[in-house]
């Protein structure tokens, strides 16, 4: 072995530690995960941008890694829907056999979320030897309806409002964006919150800006004394 090849494998080994450490870093950390590794869409101009640094991420993301039922009263320049979707990317590619479902109106919706999220959050880590493979699925209008993780079997997926897309599975984790625009919410959230015994590892969060008083959100915050959602 010649002196540069020695040079480039040990550059390589050294390279290859790095990142080792880095990846098991991350698999404790979502939030500085995403804060090293993630870039999202400036929608108003189409660029892509680092990950955002504000305090209110930091908490959702917080909440995302502890609590079992979380509902986001939201704007849109809260950032929920992508800090979600980052967050569910983040679990499939460390936590085996997960199925992480995403809950929009209609399969359209969501398969855009998947794609245009998701989808994008792993195919575009700042360290592209972090980036993991994964197979994917798409439906009618090209987006991609769900992306499975090779290594470790994981799943997300998107599927349309009502409670028959949550019975048809067993679930990890469930995501109703915009549920207050869903009109079979009410009966998604009666099928998901069955599912969240003691000893069972699944999470319900509720995203939506407000749609008046009749969507599972206002619902909820009614019932814990909340009444400015409306």
């Amino acid at each position: 072995m010649n002196e540069q090849a020695r040079v480039s494998e040990g550059n390589y080994l050294e390279i290859t530690e790095r990142l080792e450490r880095l990846d098991l870093l991350y698999r404790h950390s979502p939030a500085r995960w995403m804060k090293d590794q993630v870039f999202t869409v400036d929608e108003a101009s189409g660029g892509i941008r680092p990950w955002m640094d504000e305090t209110i991420v930091d908490e959702v993301v917080h909440a995302l890694h502890t609590e079992k039922l979380l509902l986001f009263p939201k704007s849109r320049r809260r950032f929920i829907t992508w800090t979600v979707s980052a967050f569910w990317v983040w679990d499939a590619r460390y936590r085996s056999h997960h199925l992480n479902l995403i809950q929009t109106l209609n399969e359209e919706k969501a398969a855009y979320i998947v794609d245009e999220r998701c989808r994008f959050i792993e195919e575009h880590l700042r360290e592209p030897l972090l980036r993991r493979p994964f197979d994917h699925w798409k439906g009618a209008k090209g987006y991609t309806t769900r992306m499975k993780y090779k290594h470790t079997k994981s799943t997300i997926r998107g599927v349309k409002e009502g409670g028959d897309a949550v019975r048809l599975y067993t679930i990890t984790r469930i995501f109703m964006d915009e549920s207050e625009f869903q009109p079979h919410a009410h009966e998604a959230m009666t099928a998901a919150k069955p599912l969240m015994e003691p000893n069972k590892d699944v999470q319900i969060v509720l995203a939506s800006s407000s749609n008046g008083p009749s969507g599972p959100i206002a619902s909820l915050c009614r019932e814990v004394g909340f009444t400015k959602f409306s």
